[in-house]
């Protein structure tokens, strides 16, 4: 049940109780599910001293999320929102408690952690799409962007954060002290989900899970506007994750930093990610969200041709913090009209989609390893960038339903009706 509320400003929707609580829960999950990754990998390194066995932790995350993510999103439609993410949350404490008995007794194998890997890339798609849906449960239509906003400043913020404080963890105490921590913000996550309000969506007609998956994505093919909103949001995308794998070569071929050179270029994403979530949950409704996208994702790629051409490090660490407040304030905007233009019946599908193309995203870095091979790292951010930029603002000019979505999206807060 959404709760009254009359507070204002960037925190409006923290006032609300209940949201707290989920905002202090995302903050618990989130911190540990980037700072475990450091854990796991670390471990993996020490069992195996093989480069391999890094890669092969990855893609055990990698593609059990992929195929649960095809149904993450219809389990949220027709589930309590709350058990789900109880569910997917428990199981990720199990699983991290099970390795942490293995570890404490000195025991670990490397087949360990490759089942908490798989069990991870089970357990995500479970718990995103719930969590997305039931930010509107919980703040309704009026401060769905303030909380969308503060939610996706908390996944920056931990992106940082998580990190270094398990990498200091992991200096100070080692791995053991380290997953001790992780449990218990895992704990702490999962007690913070069950203050939350229970919420079943209404199910008409129960069908088999596959068949709702395959509506779910029928319901997007065949909606304009959020067919629309998930192919633009995938332009940003295309660079902003992709072009963070190349870090390494910018940091070793361009300005020669090292290791704390490309530490500084990871905080800088993460930097700029809250400034430009907090920017949008400030803003919330008043200004227009297609404008925000659109301003947002031209800065952005012309922000990044900065960063790639910079000669200095540091020049480029500006232009990196300004991208990606841009880029952040533009994907925010396109996925808070999504979920603001869907049914609630669609709700966790429509996320579990903007999720997989999220996930998808790095597919990205396959056209800009082959430009940096034939022209360099810089030239080639360069070039999808501008590309990116260019197909942009096409898609705004040959798209009148684009350019009218904020309309479509007030007309719906007042008359919700499915769109077609």
């Amino acid at each position: 049940m959404k709760e009254s509320l009359r507070a204002s400003g960037a925190f409006a929707a923290l006032s609300l109780p209940s949201f707290r609580w989920l905002f202090a829960g995302n903050f618990a999950f989130f911190a540990i599910i980037q700072g475990q990754f450091i854990t796991r990998m670390f471990l993996a390194w020490e069992l195996t001293q093989e480069e391999r066995s890094l890669a092969i932790l990855s893609v055990t995350v990698a593609i059990p999320m992929l195929i649960a993510s095809l149904f993450g999103g219809a389990m949220a439609d027709r589930m309590n929102r709350k058990h789900l993410i109880l569910f997917g949350q428990g199981l990720l404490l199990g699983t991290e408690c099970f390795v942490f008995y293995e570890l404490l007794n000195n025991n670990l194998q490397f087949w360990h952690l490759l089942v908490g890997s798989v069990v991870n890339g089970l357990a995500y798609p479970i718990i995103m799409p719930a969590r997305m849906a039931m930010v509107h449960q919980l703040v309704g239509s009026s401060l769905f962007t303030n909380a969308m906003a503060l939610s996706n400043s908390v996944v920056n913020v931990t992106r940082v954060a998580g990190p270094a404080v398990i990498g200091w963890v992991l200096d100070v105490g080692g791995a053991t002290q380290a997953y001790a921590l992780g449990l218990f913000l895992h704990l702490v996550g999962w007690l913070c989900v069950l203050m939350l309000p229970s919420y079943t969506p209404p199910v008409d007609n129960l069908k088999p899970l596959l068949q709702d998956t395959i509506e779910g994505f029928k319901y997007v093919g065949n909606s304009r506007s959020i067919r629309i909103l998930v192919g633009f949001g995938f332009i940003a995308m295309m660079l902003a994750a992709p072009v963070q794998n190349l870090f390494v070569v910018f940091t070793d071929e361009v300005w020669n930093v090292g290791e704390g050179g490309f530490g500084m270029l990871v905080a800088a994403t993460g930097v700029g990610g809250v400034f430009g979530s907090l920017w949008v949950a400030y803003r919330g409704d008043k200004s227009s969200k297609v404008r925000s996208m659109m301003v947002g994702t031209l800065l952005f790629c012309i922000l990044m041709v900065g960063f790639s051409q910079s000669l200095n490090f540091w020049v480029a660490v500006g232009f990196l913090v300004l991208a990606t407040i841009f880029v952040n304030i533009s994907t925010t905007n396109n996925n808070t009209l999504a979920l603001s233009l869907c049914e609630d019946s669609m709700r966790g599908r429509v996320s579990g989609v903007l999720g997989m193309s999220f996930g998808l995203s790095p597919l990205g870095v396959l056209p800009l390893a082959f430009f940096s091979e034939q022209f360099g790292v810089q030239q080639a951010v360069t070039i999808v960038a501008v590309s990116l930029g260019l197909l942009a603002v096409l898609v705004y000019l040959c798209s009148p339903t684009l350019r009218l979505m904020d309309k479509r999206a007030r007309e719906r807060v007042k008359t919700p009706q499915r769109d077609g």
